[in-house]
């Protein structure tokens, strides 16, 4: 049934939602108004004393004047200026370089080396590299390029020679033993950052970074350990010094069920407690037990990880308290191709308090005795073997 309104009614209505609409706009204006009044001093003061620098510099510097030098500068000294190591300025050049790295999409032949003499020698070899399809070796010693030896004049040169893009190569002459060999090395490739291992009934995950391509790379290691029957599983995130939590979340879903209740798996929350960002899981999950490995350079995405795990009941702990690094970044690309990483909020374990500032502490405090890239012969390893073999015979 309808009811008729008097147009007097029907005017006065209007009147009163327009009197509300203009109330409502001018208490949000005001507010917008009185918080750019007070950032408005402050502004002007950073910016007034900007200029008088750039006016004293533009009359008096003797020398020349870079430009696009300078305002990479002031982009840093801005950033630096917060005081956080996790937040960085980057040009265009550095951001394509970080961007393609979150990739997985690395530069060079894919080694780690350090001066010996007028030698380069080879301290890592990643795996999957150009380097280590061309067989060098962890140990080797780099002595010429293109039939030129290395000198002490002419190091510096020769060490530029290793970096590059894809599509280009290096013939580089290297020693191993008493045994020196000739090749042609590309350079350019796409980096993994996932390794196993297993002894038939433990499967072993190494991850030394997160890029957009670890997720899948822990799945499919995942999956190949579960249908060997493999009885427990180590994931091993020491010196896991990635801020890529992107990539990282992921890693975790992979591990951990649907959150019970209201409960996220990660929360993000700024500097007044208010939830910025949450992150949920779905419903698959690894029903192994499984031994996480952290150390003193576990941080960021990779402590989340451990945390998550043991708050749901999925892994235990072994290892040595980690760097305490909880709080997020994010990717702000600037419209000159530079970007910004800025830390944007502190990280919220599940049904945990945050490890910001005051790390992860191990259910098992292991020191390592000796850095070895032999998984068998590590310490560590071995305990959490011991530990999976034990709860095994008592389930």
């Amino acid at each position: 049934m309808s009811r008729k309104i008097s147009l007097g009614a029907a005017i006065g209505l209007i009147a009163i939602a327009i009197a509300v609409t203009v109330s409502v706009t001018l208490t949000v204006s005001s507010e917008m108004y009185n918080s750019l009044l007070s950032y408005l001093p402050e502004k002007i003061q950073t910016y007034s004393q900007l200029e008088e620098i750039s006016n004293i510099v533009k009359a008096n510097y003797y020398g020349s004047i870079d430009e696009a030098n300078l305002e990479s500068a002031i982009g840093n000294g801005y950033i630096n200026g917060l005081n956080d190591k996790y937040s960085v300025f980057m040009t265009a050049d550095e951001y394509a370089e970080y961007d393609s790295e979150i990739q997985g999409k690395m530069k060079g032949i894919g080694i780690k080396y350090s001066k010996s003499g007028n030698k380069i020698k080879i301290d890592r070899v990643y795996e999957g590299s150009p380097a280590q399809v061309s067989g060098l070796s962890k140990g080797d010693f780099i002595v010429a390029f293109d039939g030129e030896a290395i000198t002490k004049d002419n190091y510096n040169e020769m060490v530029s020679k290793l970096e590059g893009d894809k599509l280009s190569t290096v013939n580089l002459t290297y020693r191993s033993g008493d045994t020196e060999k000739t090749v042609s090395v590309a350079k350019g490739y796409e980096a993994r950052s996932v390794t196993t291992h297993s002894d038939g009934v433990i499967g072993y995950i190494s991850i030394s970074d997160f890029y957009s391509t670890t997720p899948s790379q822990v799945k499919e290691a995942v999956d190949k350990f579960v249908s060997q029957g493999a009885t427990g599983l180590i994931l091993d995130l020491r010196n896991n010094s990635s801020t890529n939590f992107d990539a990282a979340i992921k890693v975790l879903d992979i591990f951990v069920p649907v959150a019970e209740g209201t409960d996220a798996v990660v929360t993000v929350i700024d500097s007044d407690g208010n939830t910025i960002s949450s992150y949920a899981s779905n419903a698959d999950a690894v029903n192994l037990p499984v031994m996480v490995l952290v150390n003193e350079n576990t941080l960021g995405g990779a402590e989340l990880i451990a945390c998550d795990l043991r708050n749901f009941g999925k892994a235990e702990i072994i290892g040595t308290k980690t760097a305490g690094a909880g709080v997020m970044q994010e990717i702000f690309k600037l419209s000159d191709g530079s970007a910004i990483r800025l830390s944007v909020g502190e990280i919220i374990p599940y049904r945990g308090e945050s490890y910001n500032g005051v790390g992860v502490a191990p259910n098992y405090e292991v020191e390592q005795q000796n850095a070895t890239d032999d998984i068998l012969s590590d310490n560590v390893y071995q305990y959490a073997v011991s530990v999976l073999n034990k709860s095994t015979e008592e389930g």
